[in-house]
C-alpha cells in the first residue's frame, strides 16, 4: 500500500506497491519469451484534444442525438427497465429519453419523506409511468460500509454505493435494466474542482470564482509523512503532464475524468458507485465525444445542457428542482438566488421540524445526508469506527503512511472532513 485513495493514487499508479495500471482505450499484448514477458499496445481510443471546438450550435445539436442514441443503445434487448430518478435535471432527463424505447419505471432512493421524494413523484406522474420509493435504513451508510468494499474494490476513493438497499433480501426491485443519470456534472457541465496539487497543501484549500458549485473541503495531508507528499506531488505533476500530451490546454478538466478508474468527478466516484446503475445515460461513447470536442466555458452555467434537457425532458422540465425549489426552466440568476435561499432555509432552525429529522438529524430535504452530522450522532457509525480502532491488521499495514499511528487518528477523530474519515474507516477494516 504506497497512498491512499484521496484523489491522489493517479495513473498509472494503484494502491498497491510495484503495481501499475495498464492504459485504457487500448488493446495489450502480453508474449511470453524464454528471455522474459513482451509488451505490446495498441491504443484504440483517447480523448484528444480536437484542433477546432464545437461551436454552442454544433455542441448542442450533437448531444442531443448523442442521448438519443445512448438510450435506444442501452434499453436494446432490455423488456423490464426502471430509471434512478431524483428530484434534480440530470435524472428527469434519463427518465424522458429512455421512457420514449421501452416502458419504463421510476425508483427514488429515499431515508424519509422528503422534497426530493415528493417532486420524483411528481415527475413520474407527468411522465405517466409507475414511481416506487426505496426506503434505506437511517444508518445505511454504516451499515453498508464493507459491503461497498467488497464490491467495488480498494482502488476506488471513499465510495458510497446508494443503490445497494435495492439488492437486500427484503427488495422486491426486478428489472432487467436499472438506468442511472451520472456523469452530467462532470462531462456536460464543467463542475470538478480544477485544483493542482499545491493549491491542496492548502487548508483549507480555495477554489476559482468560477468553480462555486463543490466547496472544497481540507484533504487532511498534514497527516501524512512528508516523503508520503512527495511521492504524491510528484505523482500528481507527471499525470498532468502525461494529460497535457492530448489535452494541452485542457489537461487539469480531464484530470478528473481520465482515465476514471479512482479519481474524482465533480465529487463523486466513476465507478458507477454514485447509484450502482446497470448503465449510466450519460457515458455513453457517443456522449463523451460530445464532451472530448466541447470548449469548458460552453460547459459552465449549464449553457450546453439547459436548451437541450429542456427540449428533450419536454413537460417534464416544467416541475421544480428539488435542488434550488426553482422550476427547471429558470434562469441561471434565478437558479443561483434559489439555491442560495435553500442555503439559508437548511441552516436556520424550526421547531416545526419532521419527526424523522430530529431523531436522525444528519436528514435534510434533499437526497443526501449531511454526513457530519451523521458521523458524529449516529451510534451505529460509532460502532464502526470502534471496529476500526480495534482493528489492529489494517492500522499496521497503514501506520507507514502518517506521521502518527492509524489508531491513534481514529481515536482522536473529528468530523472535520468526513469522506477522509470514511475512506480511512473503509480501509482498516477491509485490509
Amino acid at each position: 500500500m504506497v497512498v491512499t485513495r484521496c484523489t491522489f493514487v493517479k495513473f498509472p499508479y494503484t494502491t498497491r506497491q510495484e503495481m501499475l495500471e495498464l492504459e485504457a482505450g487500448s488493446i495489450h499484448c502480453f508474449r511470453l519469451r524464454n528471455d522474459g514477458v513482451i509488451h505490446s499496445r495498441r491504443c484504440m481510443w483517447e480523448p484528444k484534444e480536437p484542433e477546432r471546438w464545437l461551436t454552442p450550435r454544433q455542441a448542442r445539436k450533437k448531444l442531443k442525438r448523442a442521448l438519443q442514441t445512448a438510450a435506444e443503445d442501452i434499453t436494446r434487448g432490455a423488456d423490464r427497465v426502471a430509471v434512478t430518478l431524483s428530484g434534480g435535471l440530470d435524472s428527469r432527463v434519463v427518465l424522458a429519453c429512455v421512457q420514449s424505447h421501452k416502458p419504463t419505471t421510476a425508483i427514488t432512493l429515499a431515508d424519509h419523506e422528503n422534497l426530493t421524494l415528493r417532486i420524483a413523484r411528481e415527475i413520474s406522474q407527468v411522465a405517466g409511468v409507475e414511481h416506487r420509493a426505496v426506503f434505506r435504513d437511517p444508518h445505511y451508510y454504516a451499515h453498508v460500509l464493507l459491503k461497498e468494499s467488497a464490491l467495488i474494490g480498494l482502488e476506488h476513493a471513499s465510495p458510497s454505493v446508494h443503490t445497494a438497499c435495492l439488492f437486500d433480501d427484503d427488495s422486491d426491485i426486478n428489472f432487467d435494466l436499472l438506468v442511472g443519470g451520472f456523469g452530467s456534472d462532470t462531462l456536460l457541465k464543467g463542475m470538478f474542482k480544477s485544483l493542482d496539487f499545491s493549491t491542496l497543501l492548502q487548508r483549507p484549500c480555495k477554489l476559482p470564482d468560477l468553480l462555486p458549485e463543490y466547496p472544497c473541503q481540507p484533504y487532511m495531508l498534514h497527516l501524512f509523512k512528508d516523503d508520503v507528499i512527495q511521492q504524491m506531488e510528484e505523482r500528481f505533476r507527471c499525470y498532468i503532464a502525461s494529460l497535457r500530451k492530448i489535452r494541452p490546454t485542457s489537461a487539469v478538466e480531464w484530470s478528473f475524468l481520465y482515465p476514471s478508474g479512482r479519481t474524482y468527478g465533480g465529487g463523486y466516484t466513476l465507478a458507477n458507485s454514485r447509484w450502482f446503475a446497470s448503465d449510466e445515460l450519460f457515458l455513453h461513447r457517443d456522449v463523451i465525444d460530445v464532451s472530448v470536442n466541447t470548449p469548458f466555458m460552453l460547459k459552465k452555467l449549464t449553457r450546453l445542457t439547459q436548451p437541450v434537457f429542456a427540449d428533450l425532458a419536454g413537460p417534464l422540465y416544467d416541475v421544480t428542482n428539488s435542488n434550488n425549489g426553482m422550476p427547471a426552466r429558470a434562469s441561471i440568476l434565478s437558479r443561483g438566488v434559489g439555491r442560495i435561499k435553500r442555503k439559508l432555509r437548511k441552516g436556520s432552525t424550526s421547531c416545526s421540524r419532521e419527526s424523522s429529522i430530529k431523531q436522525y438529524p444528519w436528514f435534510d430535504d434533499g437526497s443526501w445526508i449531511d454526513y457530519r452530522v451523521f458521523q458524529r450522532e449516529s451510534k451505529a457509525w460509532r460502532n464502526v469506527m470502534h471496529q476500526a480502532a480495534d482493528r489492529v491488521q489494517g492500522s499496521h499495514v497503514l501506520d507507514e503512511l502518517f506521521k502518527k499511528p492509524v489508531r491513534e487518528i481514529l481515536a482522536s477523530y473529528t468530523s472535520n472532513n468526513p469522506y477522509f474519515n470514511y475512506g480511512l474507516v473503509q480501509l482498516v477494516l477491509s485490509l
